[in-house]
């Protein structure tokens, strides 16, 4: 996404017929900025806002948002269980009676999601390519909130109807084909979307994990395979040239423009929106103090803040 994409109203938008104060993307701003604090990541003042916001909209892209969740093993997981570590076993039970209960599965994730080491602007390949998390098995937290560090990681699936266990492997297996077509041998309803029907099969070359990872390190969505020989794009989404997510560049896009829309629509119908606040509180308000705020469960609205009266701007 290009700065030069992005417009915000300012002085050189439509006039309102009624004095109003507004600067929504500012409070989007300020609404990332505190959720950043807040989830131990470091904000520049002068950072811009589209930076921002970006950066938020990669963090939550790279977390496993909270909800209620049951766990679905794959075949091949469920067969070397027995033949785990005791430790790894405890904490795949642990991670599952999370996931059921709706618990914060933060802790277990990429180190460049939680601890010190965590970045905001990190680009996670594995997650832009296949939709696939990596979580530690370790016993217990480190000082800085996260799971022990293990050798080997559980790959895994976050969907909002269950949270699928694919696999534990070791740290070197992020580019692994194992871990797509195992996804597929178990659930192929999760990568169906991406699959290009009208590719001949067999045709494609299948792609090495040493290559597949050089690609992504490069920005190139390389296509995965099946077995069959059905070829899919990229079912996270990919990468853009410069590394980013492009499914991130997509939510930040449409956020602005809704951000956007709502203040131009606030601008162009202030005074409906004085109307209706005075037929439900009877208070007349000589200017409308209008700002953007989270109302829970990532759900923005316009607030006006004389009156505690949530606004819903009409096309």
């Amino acid at each position: 996404m290009r700065s030069s994409t992005l417009r915000r109203l300012g002085e050189d938008g439509p006039a309102a017929s009624v004095p109003i104060r507004i600067d929504l993307l500012r409070d989007l701003r300020e609404i990332c900025d505190k959720e950043l604090v807040r989830q131990g990541f470091e904000v520049s003042t002068t950072d811009s806002i589209e930076a921002v916001v970006r950066r938020f909209v990669n963090v939550q892209r790279r977390r496993i948002q909270p909800r209620v969740r049951p766990v679905r093993w794959s075949r091949e997981l469920r067969a070397k269980e027995a033949s785990l570590k005791d430790g790894y076993r405890r904490c795949l039970a642990s991670v599952e009676v999370s996931s059921q209960r709706g618990e914060d599965l933060t802790p277990y994730l990429s180190r460049k999601v939680v601890g010190a080491k965590k970045k905001a602007n990190f680009t996670d390949h594995a997650l832009c390519e296949w939709d696939i998390h990596h979580m530690h098995l370790g016993d217990g937290l480190d000082a800085d909130g996260k799971v022990k560090g293990t050798n080997e990681l559980l790959f895994s699936i976050a969907r909002d109807e269950a949270l699928y266990f694919i696999d534990v492997l070791d740290h070197n297996s992020f580019g692994e084909q194992h871990l797509f077509d195992t996804v597929l041998a178990n659930w192929p309803e999760l990568f169906a979307a991406a699959e290009m029907p009208t590719v001949a099969r067999g045709r494609e070359p299948r792609t090495g994990a040493s290559e597949r990872e050089l690609l992504r390190r490069k920005g190139v969505n390389a296509l995965t395979v099946a077995p069959d020989g059905r070829v899919y794009l990229p079912v996270g989404g990919g990468v853009a040239t410069d590394g980013s997510a492009t499914r991130v560049t997509v939510e930040v896009d449409q956020i602005w423009a809704a951000v956007t829309w709502e203040e131009r629509a606030c601008r162009d119908h202030a005074e409906e929106i004085r109307e209706r606040i005075q037929e439900a509180t009877g208070v007349h308000l000589d200017m409308l103090d209008l700002k953007l705020v989270h109302v829970g469960g990532g759900v923005l609205k316009v607030l006006e803040t004389q009156t505690n009266i949530l606004v819903v701007p009409r096309p």
